[in-house]
């Protein structure tokens, strides 16, 4: 960066070193990989960004990122935008979310993701924690969910090693969508959260992955 006196270009003064200009950063949270989603619902997609504003368009992919189909070319890039799920059967979607005034800052899901024409008549999805969160232990969180013709009780369990082992929290919440849970005294990186319906546990839902640690920096 140099500045010069406007009637006399010889009086001027440049930066001492060389600074940096940083692309706008953007990194989804939902749909980050192992979701299924049902064609005609209305989900979700979220995500995180530092450094820019305006809007960003949104982008979804059948084919595990070759090519990509328009959600919305313009919307705010306020963290959220809600998703009416198209007419299509792939094991292989995934989000891409591009900043409107930089096409290099970007993101992509980071797995694959499921959308079916398939209807569940009995069905259940983690809203929280979502992936990538970071959870502190011995403090309170609120696991939310939503739900399809469940009703009744939910059974909650969590996990520190995603998900091949699972450790319960409750077998008898109230199924109206959240449920304060106070952190136990565990620390992974590899966490993940399972909603079951209480009265048919094959009706569940399971969120991405998260963090637990205890206060401080983050692992890297």
């Amino acid at each position: 960066m140099r500045v010069s006196n406007y009637s006399d270009a010889n009086l001027n003064d440049a930066s001492n070193t060389n600074f940096t200009i940083a692309h706008p950063l953007i990194t989804i949270k939902r749909p980050n990989g192992g979701e299924t989603y049902r064609s005609g619902e209305y989900y979700p997609i979220h995500w995180d960004w530092t450094g820019g504003t305006g809007n960003v368009a949104i982008y979804y992919s059948t084919d595990g990122g070759i090519n990509w189909t328009t959600i919305n070319s313009g919307t705010t890039n306020d963290g959220s935008y809600l998703w009416t799920v198209p007419n299509v059967n792939s094991t292989n979607c995934r989000v891409r979310i591009v900043y409107a005034n930089d096409a290099n800052a970007y993101d992509i899901s980071d797995n694959n993701f499921t959308i079916t024409t398939t209807q569940v008549t009995d069905s259940i999805m983690v809203t929280s924690p979502m992936s990538n969160d970071n959870w502190i232990l011995g403090r309170d969180y609120y696991i939310t969910w939503t739900g399809t013709n469940t009703s009744g009780y939910v059974r909650i369990d969590y996990s520190t090693d995603g998900g091949s082992t699972w450790n319960q929290i409750t077998d008898n919440a109230g199924n109206n969508g959240n449920y304060e849970w106070y952190v136990p005294n565990v620390s992974s990186t590899n966490c993940r959260i399972r909603v079951s319906n209480a009265q048919n546990t094959n009706a569940n839902g399971i969120s991405g992955t998260f963090e637990i640690r205890s206060s401080g920096k983050r692992r890297r």
